[in-house]
């Protein structure tokens, strides 16, 4: 197991729980499929700001000093450009770096914050709409609750909370081995049976695996 994640769930476990599973989401910089039109509009959007701001220091220079607050008004734009470029790519691995995951016999465990520890816990009990989306190499993520068709601007502009997997309710983000997690997910959500009667209980219809990509 992570020994990081471990550390940090096993505060949260009750002293009837059994840990079924640790983990972390995947580090580094990711793209995501919204960046397909981010990226071109932050770079239009840095590139006109960028350009606007030059010609306005060369318009106010004779001014002198008190020409230059003109200038400063464009500089807000020139910051949402620069973040939109890189940024929110920046945030968004620091918060994959400080996030861990638990899954126990009762619950799953989200465990996020650096400087400030914020514990969020979803009762498999309660769980609906369960379904992954496995990438190549196994990673994947875990989502519970309707999923968003399309989440627009919010992904680039909502911060790090609204960048799970371009959508909504994701319980474990860019997880290695996803499939085998959520395979223990639906197993720790049927309820147990008596010794020696077989389980005729299938998934619930709406847990669903999208396909590679």
């Amino acid at each position: 197991m992570n020994g990081y994640a471990e550390h940090c769930v096993g505060r949260e476990l009750m002293s009837d729980e059994q840990l079924l599973w640790v983990g972390q989401p995947g580090r580094g910089w990711r793209l995501r499929p919204a960046d397909a039109f981010l990226i071109p509009f932050a770079l239009v959007w840095t590139g006109f700001a960028i350009f606007w701001e030059i010609m306005a220091l060369f318009m106010v220079a004779p001014a002198g000093r008190f020409g230059l607050i003109f200038p400063l008004f464009g500089l807000p734009f020139v910051l949402v450009g620069l973040y939109m470029l890189a940024g929110r790519f920046w945030l968004d691995a620091r918060r994959r770096a400080f996030t861990c995951y638990g899954l126990t016999d009762r619950r799953a465990i989200i465990v996020s914050g650096q400087f400030r520890r914020t514990v969020k816990s979803v009762e498999l009990a309660g769980m609906t709409d369960l379904s992954m989306t496995e990438h190549w190499g196994g990673r994947g993520s875990i989502h519970a609750g309707p999923r968003m068709a399309w989440p627009g601007m919010w992904y680039g502009w909502g911060g790090p909370g609204m960048w799970f997997d371009n959508s909504s309710n994701v319980l474990f983000e860019l997880i290695v081995d996803a499939r085998s997690v959520f395979r223990l997910i639906r197993e720790a959500r049927r309820p147990t049976q008596p010794a020696g009667i077989a389980s005729t209980q299938t998934a619930p219809a709406s847990d669903k695996v999208h396909g590679l990509r």
